[in-house]
């Protein structure tokens, strides 16, 4: 179970490497604007000036000679400090005030030092001594307020008492030696609502007095204070990381390529995967010509072709694959290449192979052997005494590998498929080989290759990976089975050795020569 749990880990990591390298672009484009202004931030950024005040705020008990300010209160003030309220107040007394930070610096003193930061000298004081000021005020009238309130329900309770003294027929000021019981109680809650009263009284001309105390001003600093030049740097790059990232997201997440063999299978309804073949970071262009089989036989590109090979001959066990249509959804899917390739894989296997450029548009076939395009399968549809010697060339390099070039290209290739002579020329053919491998038009926009799945007893549909969209896949796949198509496979290619998945053709020490499959005579 670990040991499953560490494959998914290193698979999952390596699929984020290749998400990484994917979108590279957007990850150090965006760090690179993002640091190029953080740069400037930090050479250009003004000086600033700090300078602090430091309050204390005195309990309302200590008129009475003693207590202190709750944690509660001390929470509540620091609160209404930074409150959009207490802005408001401050930018009365000043328009521009600067930034400011609160600290509470000795919780049981309930002592606040308030700091104002700005580019000005000045601003920076006056900012630390408005929000003091303002914060004196609002204390103030918050405790008058509370005072008042208080005083208000205290006299309205004594009121209350004193009509009820003046109702039992108890004048207020009478000393009558002997009351009753209630009227005694009655005179008891008088006394105490009036003293009441009187503390209530002694409260507010202390809270008038003012109850937070400065016990150091602000003042104008002299100096500005240093500033780190390699923050707006962190910020930056973190900036850019995090736009970065975003970006890959967005566009993996609307981004409609397949990338991976995992997203190829998604998209082709888990048609059988006949193999997929590494990228080559060395193949610098698509409309390279490049067999694998012959310039690199060891390689993990080769490899994926003799995959390919040993694939094909499993689809079919009781009926042998005879002719076989490679094509493919768009242009520079790959098809020509590995319809080449794979013709190589099943000459060195043993069997006798034709390979048909039937690509009667933009056929490539000829270059990657070196041969002349003059004739083909169109001169040979032509020539009655089918003098095929001058159009199926034998590959002296690859024994039993012959290749039959398109010939010049027809004005009308579909008909030219169509018609009953090209089908009677590729039965012929079929009877002088073990197999022949037909290279064809895409499909989307084109009727060539749907006509040509009509002569052959398989067709492989090859896409290139990060070109071929899921949309393109699914309507070239429902195009084939429209017709009939006998479509055995699918193969991938250029696909990242971090995205090969299960597809990985790296054996070690088990290199092809051990199975025979060493390097092609020259």
């Amino acid at each position: 179970m670990n040991e499953n749990l560490s494959s998914s880990s290193t698979f999952d990591l390596r699929r984020i490497i290749a998400v990484v390298r994917r979108n590279w672009w957007i990850l150090a484009g965006s760090v690179g604007i993002c640091l190029v202004f953080g740069v400037g931030v930090s050479l250009t950024q003004s000086p600033l000036y700090e300078s602090s005040t430091v309050v204390a705020l005195e309990s309302v008990v200590g008129v009475d000679g003693g207590g202190a300010v709750s944690g509660a209160e001390v929470t509540t003030q620091l609160e209404q400090l930074n409150s959009s309220t207490t802005l408001a107040q401050v930018q009365k007394i000043m328009p521009n005030p600067g930034a400011v930070t609160i600290t509470l610096i000795a919780p049981e003193a309930a002592t606040i030092r308030i700091t104002g930061t700005s580019p000005t000298a000045q601003v920076a004081a006056d900012t630390a001594n408005a929000y003091a000021t303002v914060f004196a005020q609002i204390v103030q009238a918050s405790d008058l307020e509370r005072n008042r309130t208080a005083a208000e329900v205290v006299q309205g309770l004594l009121d209350g008492v004193e009509a009820r003294l003046v109702k039992a027929g108890e004048n207020p000021a009478s000393a009558d030696p002997s009351p009753s019981a209630a009227i005694n109680d009655m005179r008891t809650l008088q006394r105490t609502y009036q003293q009441q009263l009187v503390n209530l009284h002694d409260q507010a001309e202390f809270i008038a007095q003012g109850r937070v105390r400065v016990i150091d001003p602000a003042s104008v600093p002299s100096a500005p204070i240093a500033q780190s030049k390699t923050r707006p740097l962190l910020m930056a790059l973190l900036l850019g990381l995090a736009i970065g990232i975003l970006g890959t997201l967005l566009r993996e997440h609307f981004d409609d390529t397949v990338k991976t063999a995992t997203e190829f299978d998604d998209a082709t309804d888990n048609l059988p995967m006949l193999g997929a073949v590494p990228l080559d970071r060395k193949w610098e262009a698509v409309s390279d010509t490049r067999l694998a089989l012959v310039e690199m036989p060891e390689s993990d590109i080769a490899e994926s072709y003799r995959t390919i090979r040993t694939a094909l001959q499993y689809v079919r066990i009781d009926d042998p694959v005879r002719i076989v249509q490679v094509t493919s959804p768009q242009p520079q899917d790959g098809k020509t290449t590995t319809a080449a390739n794979l013709a190589i894989a099943l000459a060195i296997a043993g069997r006798s192979t034709l390979l048909i450029d039937l690509d009667l548009r933009k056929p490539r076939v000829h270059s990657f052997f070196g041969l002349s395009n003059e004739r083909g399968f169109t001169t040979l549809m032509l020539d009655e005494g089918k003098r095929r010697k001058k159009s199926v060339v034998e590959i002296e390099s690859i024994p039993r590998l012959s290749v039959l070039p398109s010939g010049p290209i027809p004005p009308n290739p579909s008909e030219v498929l169509e018609s009953l002579h090209a089908r009677d020329l590729i039965r012929e053919l079929s009877g002088d080989f073990d197999v022949i491998v037909v290279d064809s038009p895409p499909i989307l926009g084109l009727s060539d290759a749907l006509v040509i799945s009509s002569m052959v007893d398989s067709t492989i549909l090859v896409a290139r990976a990060g070109s071929v969209t899921k949309r393109a896949l699914r309507v070239a796949i429902h195009q084939l089975t429209k017709v009939n198509a006998p479509l055995v496979g699918a193969v991938i290619n250029t696909v990242e050795n971090t995205e090969l998945g299960g597809y990985h053709y790296g054996y070690g020490a088990y290199s092809s020569r051990a199975y025979g499959y060493g390097r092609v005579p020259d």
